[in-house]
């Protein structure tokens, strides 16, 4: 995928995201001399590469909000000034248009559902303190309905006991539920929602693209020992699939069937994520052009010229790296020169 940006309109149900494994990749990720939470910018350090963003902002939300929306989320996650959540940092940074200070906020929430077009939990308001019980005095005062008298030669009437405290009810929300009347599941440590299956395709491949992005793809992505929530959660709701947990190829056809694209494999990538290239300048310019003729004369009856029947590929190849004359005939010039430039043993005209 050459940028989340080109998937359609992300709607991430919320998942099972293990702290363990977003804080695995935001520590990864921060390279040194990055910005962190609460810290001003040093105008003396220059910024790092790429803005010291390693994942695209839509993927970063994507990850953001499945970290958030995990069972075992606690009120520490959120962040604070006191305590900024380095992993909500990361996220901000790889956002942008927000501060960078650690604290998931209505800011940080307005952006996150503007990349990914879906609505984003509030932030949970924190918890009123206790309120002390009163005590009962042994002579309570009696109370009528217009005044308020204390008389000590009426029997005094027995006290009320204290009214026991309402149970919350199904329907009331609690600081750490998911959004959206999810439940949780406790025993498998994963949070069910209502979603489409390409919903659910969609959460999956912003998930797993991060994941093998920083190389963890053959280790944090399920196995028979540790099964991945997140992966199990999207097979689940994509159906069809044995929900083991497991990213692997059946996921992975299953994806594509949904969405239409490719879903890249855990143990590399695919063609929809290429690595870096390098900048081209006349050097390498000439040594890729070299590479890519020994790969074409690797093939069973590639075409290596005449006279009178230049070959195309020759032709091109020879104006690309120098020093030839593009006559089209693979001839001992343009073996000694693809030599050259690669390094590797050219194989003689046959």
């Amino acid at each position: 995928m050459k940028n989340s940006a080109a998937l359609p309109a992300v709607v991430l149900g919320a998942a099972g995201l293990t702290i363990a494994g977003i804080a695995a990749i935001a520590a990864a990720k921060r390279a040194p001399g990055q910005q962190q939470p609460g810290q001003k910018p040093n105008p003396q350090q220059p910024p790092a590469a790429n803005g010291g963003s390693k994942y695209s902002p839509e993927t970063a939300a994507a990850m953001l909000k499945l970290y958030l929306t995990r069972s075992t989320i606690a009120p520490e996650d959120w962040g604070s000034k006191q305590s900024p959540n380095p992993i909500i940092a990361d996220a901000q940074r790889d956002m942008g248009g927000v501060a960078v200070d650690g604290i998931y906020g209505p800011k940080t929430q307005a952006r996150g559902a503007a990349l990914t077009m879906s609505s984003w939990p509030a932030r949970p308001a924190p918890k009123a303190a206790a309120k002390p019980s009163s005590t009962i005095p042994s002579n309570p005062v009696k109370v009528t309905s217009s005044t308020t008298t204390a008389s000590s030669s009426k029997p005094t009437t027995p006290p009320k006991t204290a009214a026991k405290p309402k149970t919350p009810s199904a329907s009331a929300p609690t600081p750490n539920a998911p959004p959206g009347g999810a439940t949780v599941d406790l025993s498998a440590q994963v949070v069910t929602t209502e979603r489409s299956p390409k919903q659910a395709a969609q959460a999956l491949h912003a998930y797993v693209t991060g994941v093998i992005r920083s190389g963890r793809g053959a280790t944090e992505l399920g196995s028979k020992a540790a099964r991945n929530n997140t992966v199990a959660v999207a097979q689940r709701d994509m159906r069809g699939l044995e929900v083991d947990g497991i990213y692997g190829p059946k996921t992975q056809a299953r994806g594509k069937e949904l969405l239409g694209i490719e879903f890249p494999s855990r143990y590399g990538t695919s063609t929809k994520i290429k690595p870096p290239v390098p900048p081209l300048t006349a050097a390498n310019e000439q040594q890729r052009a070299a590479e890519g003729l020994l790969a074409y004369l690797s093939k069973p009856g590639a075409d290596q010229g005449a006279k009178g029947r230049p070959a195309a590929y020759v032709k091109a190849a020879q104006a690309a790296m120098g020093g030839l004359t593009a006559d089209g005939i693979y001839g001992p010039n343009t073996r000694a020169r693809g030599a050259a430039l690669t390094g590797k043993p050219f194989p003689p005209r046959k």
